[in-house]
């Protein structure tokens, strides 16, 4: 019986000392994560201080008022000037992005104008005139005429040289290749 007492008291002693591990450890583990979090609020307090200086610095500075209660002449001033600086700066970030733009809108023109065949077809009765644009950037007039006869076809193509309807672009040339 004795043993008995013995390795009960010991299974009980067992059972204790690792249930007291068992709670240091998870009191371990609260006092780690209470730690933490007090580090990640100082932190997020010492950034929100710093955006709150930021703000600070920019706002307009207190309204003083003159004696007779109406405003200074001082903090008319510099509400003005605060506000034409405000408005000096706007305009020069509007005026870059605005070039900026003018800019992309000029090179996309030149791209469609450069790379995009702009063939336009008349069509009247027997006769069709070609204005083509070529890749190397040269305008052509061409004029196709088509003659049926009973037992044959003729087709006969003249490039125009000078089109005063179908003028070219003034960015292109107009070119008469002779054959």
């Amino acid at each position: 019986m004795s043993s008995d007492v013995g390795t009960t008291t010991r299974t009980l002693s067992d059972e204790t000392l690792s249930r007291r591990r068992y709670f240091r450890e998870k009191q371990r583990e609260y006092r780690r994560k209470l730690i933490a979090d007090g580090a990640a609020i100082e932190a997020e307090v010492f950034h929100l201080q710093s955006i709150l200086d930021g703000l600070q610095a920019k706002s307009l500075p207190s309204v003083r008022e003159a004696r007779d209660s109406k405003l200074s002449w001082r903090s008319i001033a510099m509400v003005f000037k605060s506000e034409a600086h405000r408005v000096l700066t706007d305009r020069e970030s509007l005026v870059t992005k605005m070039q900026v733009l003018e800019s992309l809108k000029r090179a996309m023109q030149n791209f469609v104008m450069m790379n995009i065949a702009a063939v336009t077809e008349e069509v009247v009765a027997n006769t069709r005139l070609f204005c083509t644009t070529t890749a190397d950037g040269a305008f052509m007039n061409t004029l196709q005429g088509q003659f049926v006869e009973a037992d044959r076809l003729v087709l006969v193509f003249r490039q125009v040289e000078d089109d005063e309807v179908h003028s070219c672009h003034f960015t292109l040339r107009q070119t008469c290749r002779s054959s």
